[in-house]
């Protein structure tokens, strides 16, 4: 069965209840609910709508820009909470969340740890109290994290913000994810290292232990002489005085330095054939696929940690404000 056959009528309702009625509307759909589009369509005749061809990343990935150079008035992002650069946006945007599984269908596998860290990626956090609640039955004392930035509600993580976790992690024994794939999770067992990791698949009831991202040697920062630094103008990726502030810190070293601005960068970026390692200012999980890429990707945090730049932020993946 496919998923999100649920979504069309709050999608279509969300829409209708919108005063003055939008002309335009942008929707942007995960890949895995794109063919919900048809029906969302059929439910809103007499609206003019477009459906979102390219990437759909997360709540930081809104095409708010394009939207606009298309003339919309509205956009509507599915299966995403909000994150709280959501006013910024150049045209007013709703957010449709999609919730799977059900709380009496919840199975949770016996693990021996004693103290839980339990967060959940967007699609599960409906299940954060009726998990909590199954594993206090059985003794075990469990935390809900306050949210960081890029999050909505306690206990939620992103694939860049693991503060639901880290905040916590030092009453805990062990970190548990209600979530699926490997993207969430294996950014948090790198964050809360070294706790184990479980990630509870809701749907399967199946928990599994998870391998840390492995991190790139920070010694290309002193071992290379020129560098990319990537920017993006994603509303939840903008790091621009940052990027800036790398940039000058990379000079005052003797080294040189490029600021390489995209969307969605793709390994065409090794066409600046000249740049020996690249740093991502945008998404801080870039760094997960630099084999792709043909050359090292360091990601802003390790940077700052090894360079001192910029004062420390507890609360963001990034130690600046977005600009």
């Amino acid at each position: 069965m496919k998923e999100g056959l649920e979504l069309p009528p709050k999608i279509i309702s969300a829409v209708r209840k919108r005063k003055p009625k939008p002309k335009r509307v942008l929707v942007h759909l995960p890949a895995g609910l794109a063919h919900l589009a048809m029906r969302i369509s059929d439910g809103l005749a007499g609206t003019e709508l477009l459906f979102w061809g390219e990437g759909c990343y997360g709540a930081c990935d809104i095409p708010h820009v394009q939207a606009r150079a298309l003339g919309c008035d509205l956009v509507v992002s599915v299966g995403h909470s909000p994150m709280r650069h959501w006013n910024r946006l150049a045209v007013p945007t709703i957010f449709v969340e999609y919730f799977k599984g059900r709380s009496e269908d919840l199975r949770i596998p016996e693990i021996s740890s004693g103290s839980i860290a339990l967060v959940a990626s967007n699609q599960f956090l409906h299940l954060l109290k009726p998990a909590k609640k199954i594993l206090e039955a059985r003794g075990k004392e469990v935390f809900l994290g306050k949210s960081g930035v890029m999050c909505s509600y306690d206990g939620q993580v992103t694939g860049c913000d693991f503060v639901a976790a880290t905040s916590v992690k030092r009453k805990a024994n062990a970190v548990m994810i209600l979530g699926e794939g490997d993207f969430h999770s294996s950014g948090l067992a790198e964050a809360c290292a070294p706790l184990p990791v479980y990630q509870l698949d809701p749907a399967q009831g199946e928990l599994k232990k998870v391998e840390p991202v492995k991190r790139k040697k920070i010694s290309f920062l002193y071992a290379k002489e020129r560098f990319g630094i990537l920017v993006s103008f994603k509303p939840g990726q903008e790091h621009l005085a940052l990027a800036e502030a790398i940039k000058r810190k990379l000079e005052s070293m003797g080294k040189k330095a490029v600021m390489i601005a995209g969307d969605a960068f793709t390994p065409s970026v090794r066409n600046f054939s000249d740049v020996q390692v690249l740093i991502t200012v945008a998404c801080p999980r870039m760094f997960d696929d630099d084999e792709a890429y043909g050359i090292p990707i360091l990601s802003a945090e390790e940077v700052l940690r090894a360079l001192s730049v910029g004062e420390r932020k507890k609360d963001s993946f990034y130690s600046q404000k977005n600009s």
